[in-house]
């Protein structure tokens, strides 16, 4: 450290300072913005008896702008209200190996999964999908305004092979290879644009992460258990009993993927819920670097407010681990006596 310049003194800590907001503590637990800053001042005392400057600082110092976004990213975090851990892409890879090797197709785990990958692209809410847990025991559903389901039926889905639609009704079987294109359509939503539909194709690299092979398994499912028309179609079969979907279902199962993928103890389990598909999904777009007008689009927004749901810093890490490793490189390439 003593043989760098100023500025690579503190990019290096801004580096640490990175690690510690990915939760890479000794105890891989996530650590509040103020102990980082207290963590960063222990570090400057140890630098004191060698008179350096504080590493904090720059090189015309000025507090470290690469330190002061990180520190004040996780400020921002903790005080949003009703704090939701996304699903992330290991997560949801973990459910569905995990439902892969479930030999009953409309087990509670196989359902959920379909819903949950379809989810990390339609950004659905929970009521759009699924119902409260005291709906299933009543064996009752929410309905919407006009009285129907308000969660998506079976006819809130239609199937396109190319430019053609998939003329069937609703006894008509849908194999895999029929449909190119599926159409959702959300008959009521939180953002007033009734009856909007957005249209996903299929994935032929990602055979398990493809929106249209989960909705045609869907679909067989809900005829398979014999959903009555305008009944919601997110059901599984339980202990022999057909039954929707409930909050708890995909509460459980998105927990234990976050606790066997993540680490994360039972209280942290809690950050995540059913509204953790939705920030995942506009995570995930983040992530891949998806312009703002096409996540907007894409997940229903009218407004910005989306923004609001970009906080979780350590989904953002990798991507944050790009800039760091090519200003590093950049770095490395410059001479180490801070002449130019």
């Amino acid at each position: 450290m003593p043989n760098k310049n100023q500025d690579d003194r503190s990019f290096l800590l801004a580096c640490y300072t990175l690690v510690l907001a990915q939760s890479s503590t000794l105890t891989s637990r996530s650590i509040k913005a103020s102990t980082m800053r207290g963590y960063l001042k222990d570090i400057d005392e140890l630098c004191k008896p060698r008179s350096l400057m504080s590493l904090r600082l720059d090189s015309m110092g000025n507090s470290s702008p690469h330190i002061e976004k990180i520190l004040a990213e996780c400020e921002r975090w903790e005080k949003m209200p009703d704090k939701r851990e996304p699903v992330t892409h290991e997560m949801l890879e973990y459910i569905v190996q995990l439902a892969n090797k479930d030999p009953k197709k409309d087990s509670v785990l196989n359902a959920t999964a379909d819903w949950v990958v379809m989810g990390m692209y339609s950004g659905s809410r929970k009521s759009e999908s699924f119902q409260d847990k005291s709906n299933v025991k009543k064996g009752t559903f929410e309905k919407a305004i006009d009285g129907s389901a308000r969660a998506f039926t079976i006819d809130d889905f239609y199937f396109r092979n190319g430019n053609n639609r998939i003329q069937c009704d609703r006894a008509h079987h849908i194999e895999d290879g029929d449909a190119d294109i599926v159409y959702l359509k959300w008959r009521f939503q939180k953002n007033g644009n009734n009856g909007e539909e957005i249209p996903f194709s299929k994935n032929g690299k990602n055979e398990d992460h493809c929106f249209v092979k989960r909705a045609i398994r869907v679909r067989r499912r809900a005829q398979r258990l014999k959903v009555k028309h305008g009944d919601p179609i997110a059901v599984c079969l339980d202990e022999n009993k057909v039954r929707h979907i409930s909050h708890e279902d995909v509460e459980r199962i998105i927990r234990l993927a976050a606790k066997n993928v993540h680490n994360a103890s039972t209280e942290e389990q809690a950050k995540w819920g059913t509204h953790s598909i939705r920030v995942g999904a506009l995570v995930r777009l983040q992530l891949m670097g998806q312009p703002e007008h096409f996540i907007q689009s894409r997940l229903r927004w009218k407004s910005d407010r989306w923004k609001e749901y970009l906080r979780n810093l350590p989904q953002l890490a990798k991507v944050h681990n790009n800039v760091v490793n090519a200003l590093a490189e950049e770095l490395a390439t410059m001479p180490q006596d801070g002449s130019n």
